[in-house]
Formats: structure tokens, C-alpha cells, sequence
């Protein structure tokens, strides 16, 4: 099966793509469970050579992707803002007691956005979630 892509973003050793049908797809190393596949093993040698969908988002509009060091981000039509791989210094939003995160979670900011910009710093340790006016 072919797909029309319509969006990529590359990380550090993985990538991340948008189809035309609104599909997400990964493929790259997975160390740091930043493919988010379920059941794919995060392990040094976990790599993904072709393009996986991503099944969590079967039922989802993925309308914007961001790939990072060793996360990936993605926002729905329905503007809720998911992440996935490293947290080891909280750059998912969540508990720090999980470091690998390989499966999307949903990540709060307490806010509804329409026009959302992920950025990190170049040392991949901090994330900045901007809606065109503030920070959070």
C-alpha cells in the first residue's frame, strides 16, 4: 500500500510522518520509545526500517507532528497535544519517574490551542509549548 505523505519530521535516529488520510506513521531507532508503536521493545538495537503506522491514532485526525532528539509530538484535529519517548528530564509533561515513554499519552497544559508550537532546546532537555502569545 503507497500513502501520500503530507508532513515529516525528523529527530535524532527516527522520523515521523502525516498521510493524506491523516495516518501517522515512524520508523527509526526506538532506545528511547520515540516510534510510540505498542509492543515494539525500546533497547538499543530496536530498530524500525520501514514506516509503521501508529496504531493509538487509527481513530485520530493527526494534523501536526514535531520529532525531537528522542521524542516525538503530535496534535489531533481536536487540538490535543500527545508525546512519546524520552522524559528522563520531563520534556513529555509527565511524572518523571518515567524516563521512556513508548506509548503516546495525552499532555495537559490546561489550555485549548489552535495554533501550537513545540520547541526544545538544542540539548533536548527542555520543552516549550507556545499558542502564538504565552509559554507555558
Amino acid at each position: 500500500i503507497k500513502y501520500k505523505v503530507i508532513d515529516i519530521s525528523c529527530g535524532k535516529e527516527h522520523a515521523i510522518c502525516i498521510t493524506e488520510d491523516y495516518k501517522l506513521f515512524s520508523w527509526g531507532n526506538n532506545y528511547h520509545g520515540q516510534l510510540g508503536l505498542e509492543n515494539f521493545p525500546c533497547n538499543f538495537d530496536s530498530n524500525k526500517f520501514e514506516a509503521s503506522e501508529i496504531s493509538y491514532f487509527k481513530k485520530m485526525k493527526v494534523i501536526y507532528i514535531k520529532a525531537e532528539y528522542y521524542n516525538s509530538y503530535c496534535m489531533s484535529s481536536e487540538n490535543k497535544l500527545f508525546g512519546w519517548g524520552s522524559n528522563d528530564n520531563g520534556q513529555l509533561f509527565q511524572d518523571l519517574d518515567q524516563t521512556i515513554i513508548n506509548t503516546p499519552q495525552v499532555i495537559n497544559l490546561n489550555e485549548e490551542f489552535s495554533d501550537l508550537v513545540i520547541a526544545m532546546k538544542k540539548s533536548g532537555s527542555s520543552v516549550y509549548a507556545c499558542d502564538g502569545k504565552y509559554f507555558f
